[in-house]
């Protein structure tokens, strides 16, 4: 490793990374992290998105900080939950949510969401508008061969409304 170039995208000291490794990163992020999906989704747009990939790690890596998200690491390691468990027990004694206090009233009421949607004026109105959403016209046209099997043929035509 004497002619090894190393760079460093965090600005830590000793995170310094070889290019071919900082290189297949990127080929992560492009492929991964920052996917292209969609009838948009284009060579020259995957070049244009490949040059903002570091800007594009930074924002997700402070937009993670700041939501305090401890989904995804940085290391191979097996993670130690017992840090993240010790803080929601803090959390959770700080709110005393879970200890009777007299006159504490409910600041918004939860709704019975089963009632409400059971209720049958919302189902008949719901029906109502299913069956009419698929009423169509269908033709009811009837080809046939003549009986003398001359091969000109009749028809019957006509139209009807029906419910499929």
């Amino acid at each position: 490793m004497q002619h090894c170039w190393l760079a460093n995208t965090t600005g830590h000291p000793n995170a310094f990374l070889p290019y071919d490794q900082l290189r297949e990163h990127n080929i992560r992020d492009l492929k991964y992290t920052f996917e292209l999906l969609g009838p948009h989704a284009s060579w020259e747009l995957l070049g244009r998105t490949s040059a903002a990939i570091p800007t594009l790690r930074k924002i997700k890596d402070h937009v993670e900080l700041q939501f305090n998200h401890y989904c995804r690491g940085k290391s191979h390691t097996s993670p130690d939950a017992e840090e993240d468990i010790s803080k929601l027990v803090q959390a959770f004694h700080d709110s005393k949510v879970h200890k009777y206090t007299a006159g504490r009233k409910a600041k918004n009421k939860c709704v019975d969401v089963m009632v409400k949607g059971s209720e049958s004026a919302r189902i008949t109105k719901s029906m109502d508008s299913y069956y009419e959403k698929r009423k169509r016209e269908q033709s009811t046209d009837e080809r046939y061969l003549e009986s003398g099997g001359t091969g000109s043929t009749s028809s019957i035509t006509g139209t009807a409304t029906t419910t499929t």
